[in-house]
């Protein structure tokens, strides 16, 4: 991680103070300066002004340089009251270059990302464009080629597609075959968003919808091409209406598929993972195409477990895969994998990113990215499917998502707090001046100077574009800020999905205002949308049943998921968690999904008084679990099971396998058998190596008292007094009875009765603040003070019973018995 942070610094140079570039936000926002008057009044009018835009760009190729056809802000959106069981219509205000004005009714419509909603606005538009066969290009790219061309399933695949498809689009603006290839390289692009709370898909789905809307309008029934009929079930089943896409892709027979190498029959096979979620048609054997491999990867991550799905889809290919860190971040991940993604995630986000903005410099980046004005489409030519100030925010949410992950992990983790301190504060001057990491800066920790700064920047933002801050940002800030000056998020981005789609549903479910049974009711909708969502499902079972509902409801709700799911698996067996019974074959499904889990299991097994149960399932955590850290941590129980019933050889074996990761609870495993057993220089070496790792030498000290206690040998004993230097910072101080008054500040508690405790005239609640007449403040220094006196004897002072006392007490290895904590009340 230091080389990463290195390597970042030397490659950025000062870009902290690089300046703001970003048009219409530029500069730190004030109250006085923001625009009260947003574009959009709702996200749904935002919707739609997106698709009609990208319709009226297409429409004006060939308008005059200087006045590039419709532009975003000569189009204004109304929207109308909705019409029974249909969505809102909506009233489109148009301008063009030539100042002629003109009015689209849009007729309300059950879906707001259907294509069909606008087919009949891109017919208006498109008038005087020619006929969809005298405009196909002779040298067009087939849909096959391009469906082979996107199974690298990498930003940089689609990148080189929409380049090539909007340069023909520009020579030929009125192509069937060209809309719907379009239509699918947008769609593909939002299928790639994974940044976790700082995901968008829509801007990938608005264009997608447009270019399907232009192709329909233009070719009557089109849309029974490959490029078209994936896009239709991509768009489908990115903005939740996954019922609909699986129907679609199974209304799609095999009569267009045939013998390997083609791409379609891949294609089809990755979108029912990608719809239903389930992983196992995708699992690793044999060629695999990069996409097979991703989307298996990610799937499996978001079903099961990161770390699983790592280890199962591992190779050189998806280490250097944006994707890797992108998923890992996404849904969790082990300790181990932790590192992988702060040394290889960052990194390859940069990579990528800086062959896509063609950036010969991380500091030309950014210059580049906040140069990009984040309204409108920078050129009057349509030269590429999806524009550059899309490609720039996309990157830009990927960018947060992983300085937000690489800090969490250093800092949670890893748990190293300095360093996760250094690399807060080399992300703050690398990318300060990104145009949406304002919505990051919760996550990190910027000075109160800085936070204050991004504060305002993020208020602007929300009041002049908040079309550009994702769903869960967006309140989340809004509910943190709580600004006088902030717009309302239901005045543009409702709590409630646009209709006929439930993305992001399980986010904005909390902050509903709807009476319950409403909910219910938008629930059951949403969940009859999207049967594959697990958080969803979770929504009504928490709403309805308030977490505890009937096992025929979890059937229902699992069924689906059930046998590729941990969570769905785990709501049935959580509900039998007071019924070993019945709890212990879920379990042993989850743990078929997740052999990780088996410790989980051991650990409730050892609760529940099943020992020889609990044995075979640790030791068939040895052989299967992934994580080395976990089950290190998890290893004390099954060493002491074979300690009591004198199996030596098995617990030095389960000693050594805990060790191996170098974990703190590992290591106090391995110490705790080796010691038992007498091999007491092995044991002290691991506890040193502890100290040395973690900084703490709590439990150097408790080693060293139950080997002296033990054995008697002096090097421990001088080792012991070593330690003082460490422990008593200031130097020993030398006080007495008479020096205490009042209660205490600062000691160590006795927490719990022990018939030694009792003999000493103590009890639970005494707190100690002298040992052989020095001061303690805390039980580190308790300890060495007891153990580095010869003398069996312990003379302490106490506060007891409201009073302070001096005590004498010889208890048996001068313990008293009773676990001790910090008492400060300072």
């Amino acid at each position: 991680m230091l080389v990463l942070i290195a390597i970042l610094s030397i490659s950025c140079g000062d870009s902290g103070s690089t300046a703001n570039q970003n048009g219409n936000i530029s500069g730190p926002a004030t109250h006085e300066s923001i625009n009260h008057s947003s574009l959009f009044r709702s996200e749904e009018e935002y919707i739609v002004h997106a698709v009609i835009s990208r319709i009226a760009r297409v429409s004006g190729i060939g308008a005059p340089d200087s006045s590039p056809g419709y532009r975003p802000h000569d189009i204004k959106v109304s929207r109308m009251d909705a019409s029974g069981d249909s969505g809102p219509g909506f009233t489109v205000e148009l301008t063009d270059w030539t100042g002629t004005s003109r009015t689209i009714q849009i007729e309300p419509w059950e879906y707001i990302l259907d294509p069909r909603g606008y087919v009949q606005a891109a017919g208006d538009l498109m008038k005087g464009m020619g006929t969809g066969a005298a405009e196909e290009p002779e040298d067009a790219m087939t849909d096959e080629a391009l469906l082979e061309m996107l199974l690298a399933y990498s930003d940089t695949a689609v990148h080189d597609a929409s380049k090539m498809i909007g340069a023909k689009i520009g020579e030929s603006p009125a192509s069937v075959k060209l809309h719907e290839q379009a239509a699918m390289v947008a769609a593909v692009f939002s299928m790639r968003e994974m940044a976790g709370m700082y995901s968008d898909t829509r801007p990938g789905l608005n264009m997608a919808c447009a270019h399907l809307a232009i192709a329909r309008s233009i070719g009557g029934k089109s849309g029974s091409g490959p490029a078209a009929r994936i896009a239709s079930i991509i768009i489908k089943a990115v903005c939740g209406r996954t019922a609909d896409a699986l129907d679609e892709l199974n209304a799609w027979g095999p009569e267009e598929d045939t013998a390997s190498p083609t791409p379609l029959p891949v294609w089809k096979k990755v979108l029912r993972a990608r719809i239903t979620h389930d992983w196992r048609p995708l699992e690793p054997g044999g060629e695999m195409t990069p996409i097979e491999r991703v989307v298996g990867y990610r799937e499996h991550s978001a079903m099961v477990s990161t770390s699983l799905a790592f280890n199962r889809y591992s190779s050189d290919e998806l280490i250097a895969h944006t994707d890797l860190a992108r998923s890992g971040y996404n849904y969790g991940h082990s300790v181990q994998m932790g590192h992988i993604l702060t040394e290889v995630g960052l990194q390859n986000e940069l990579s990528q990113i800086m062959e896509i903005m063609d950036a010969g410099s991380l500091e030309q980046l950014i210059v580049r990215m906040t140069g990009i004005p984040v309204t409108g489409e920078q050129s009057p030519a349509f030269n590429r499917v999806i524009p550059e100030p899309v490609w720039s925010l996309y990157f830009q949410r990927h960018l947060v998502h992983m300085v937000t992950g690489g800090s969490r992990f250093l800092r949670k983790g890893f748990g190293d707090e300095e360093l996760a301190q250094q690399f807060d504060s080399q992300m703050v001057g690398m990318f300060r001046d990104l145009t949406i990491f304002p919505i990051a800066v919760h996550a990190i920790k910027p000075s109160e100077e800085e936070a204050y700064h991004f504060t305002q920047r993020l208020i602007h933002l929300m009041q002049t574009t908040p079309h550009i801050i994702p769903l869960p940002r967006w309140i989340y800030a809004f509910y943190r800020i709580k600004d006088p000056y902030l717009i309302d998020p239901a005045s543009f981005t409702s709590a409630r999905p646009p209709f006929g789609t439930t993305e992001n549903f399980s986010f904005r479910f909390r902050y509903l205002k709807d009476t319950a049974v409403e909910k219910e009711k938008l629930v059951r909708e949403a969940i009859s949308l999207d049967p594959y969502d697990v958080y969803l499902c979770e929504d009504f079972m928490n709403l309805i049943y308030q977490g505890r509902p009937e096992p025929s409801v979890i059937e229902e709700l699992s069924a689906p998921l059930q046998d590729y799911s941990i969570q769905a698996l785990e709501w049935l067996r959580d509900h039998y968690r007071d019924d070993p019974v019945r709890y212990v074959p879920y379990m042993e499904k989850v743990c078929l999904l997740d052999p990780d889990k088996l410790l989980t299991f051991g650990n409730y097994l050892v609760r529940n008084n099943e020992p020889v149960m609990a044995e075979k399932v640790f030791e068939n955590a040895i052989l299967e679990s992934t994580d080395a850290v976990a089950l290190s941590n998890n290893l004390r129980w099954l060493a002491d099971r074979y300690i009591q019933s004198e199996r030596r050889e098995e617990a030095l074996r389960v000693a050594a396998i805990a060790a191996d990761s170098y974990s703190m609870r590992g290591l106090l495993t391995y110490i705790h058998v080796m010691s038992h057993y007498g091999f007491w220089d092995e044991a002290h070496e691991a506890a040193v190596g502890m100290d040395n790792r973690y900084g703490s030498p709590t439990y150097l000290i408790e080693f060293y008292v139950s080997a002296i206690n033990t054995t008697g040998r002096e090097e421990f004993w001088n080792s012991l007094l070593e330690l003082e230097e460490r422990i008593f910072p200031g130097g020993r101080r030398t006080v007495k009875l008479s020096d205490f008054s009042g209660p205490p500040v600062a000691g160590s508690l006795f927490c719990e009765d022990s018939d030694h405790l009792t003999a000493a005239g103590l009890g639970k609640g005494a707190v100690a603040v002298a040992v052989n007449g020095v001061a303690v403040s805390n039980n580190l220094q308790y300890m060495h003070a007891v153990h580095s006196n010869r003398s069996p004897e312990i003379d302490l002072v106490v506060y007891f019973e409201n009073q302070y006392r001096q005590v004498k007490a010889s208890p048996p290895g001068k313990l008293f018995g009773v676990p001790i904590t910090a008492w400060d009340n300072r």
